[in-house]
C-alpha cells in the first residue's frame, strides 16, 4: 500500500460540525451533500486517485468514505477525518466478490489491521511478481484476508501492471515511474509497479 499523508479536512465540513449547539448535534448519520461529497473528494486526492487499500483507481462516483476504526466501535472517531479513507466499490451487484473495505466490513483489530496512514504498514505489505500480495509478518495475514486483497480480479490487475516492466531497461522502466509518481493522480497498482521495478529492472524508489 502507498501510504497516505493526509491533510486538513475540508473546510465546509469544519464549518458543518461547528453549527453544534443545544439543539443539534453532528452525527455521521446526518451528514449529507454538499459535506460528504468534499469529505470524499478531498480523500481521494490525498491519496492521489487510488484506493486507500488495493490502489485501484477510484472517483467520487467509485468510491466510498471508509472509517480506520469503524462507527460501531468508536463512536468519538465517526466524524473524525483522520479516521477516514477513500475505499473502491461503491456499489456493487449481486455475486461481485468484495474487496477492500467493503469486505473488511465492521472487522478491526487494532494489532493485526494494517492502517495505510502508517508508514510501518506499507512496509509490511509484499507485492509478489504473480500479482499476489502478502506479509512480512504471518500474523497481518488476517488482514490480507478480510480485505480480500487476493481475488482473481486484483490479481490481474496488479499482474497487468508488472508485465509492463517485463521487458523494458532500466532507463525506460525509470522514465515510467518518474511520470507514475509524478502526476497527481497515481497510476493504479502503483505499489505493484514498484515492486516490478526493483525485482526487473533494478530500480529502487
Amino acid at each position: 500500500m502507498k501510504q497516505i499523508k493526509k491533510t486538513k479536512e475540508p473546510q465546509s465540513f469544519s464549518e458543518w460540525k461547528a453549527k453544534a449547539n443545544s439543539d443539534w448535534k453532528p452525527a455521521w448519520e446526518n451528514l449529507q451533500n454538499p459535506e460528504k461529497v468534499d469529505i470524499l473528494e478531498k480523500l481521494i486526492e490525498d491519496q492521489h486517485g487510488i484506493c486507500c487499500y488495493c490502489e485501484a483507481r477510484i472517483s467520487v462516483e467509485s468510491a466510498h468514505i471508509e472509517h480506520i476504526v469503524p462507527r460501531s466501535i468508536d463512536i468519538r472517531k465517526r466524524l473524525s477525518f483522520s479516521n477516514l479513507l477513500a475505499s473502491c466499490q461503491k456499489e456493487t451487484q449481486k455475486g461481485d466478490p468484495l474487496t477492500c473495505g467493503k469486505s473488511r466490513g465492521d472487522w478491526y483489530d487494532k494489532d493485526f489491521y494494517l492502517n495505510p496512514c502508517d508508514e510501518n504498514s506499507r512496509k509490511e505489505i509484499i507485492y509478489l511478481l504473480d500479482g499476489n500480495v502478502t506479509v512480512q509478518n504471518k500474523n497481518f495475514k488476517i488482514f490480507i484476508e478480510k480485505i480480500n486483497l487476493n481475488i482473481e480480479s486484483k490479481k490481474r490487475a496488479r499482474s497487468n501492471v508488472i508485465d509492463i516492466f517485463t521487458d523494458l531497461d532500466t532507463s525506460d522502466a525509470q522514465k515510467i515511474l518518474d511520470v507514475w509518481l509524478s502526476e497527481k493522480v497515481y497510476h493504479p497498482y502503483i505499489s505493484a509497479a514498484l515492486t516490478a521495478a526493483k525485482e526487473l529492472c533494478g530500480i529502487e524508489y
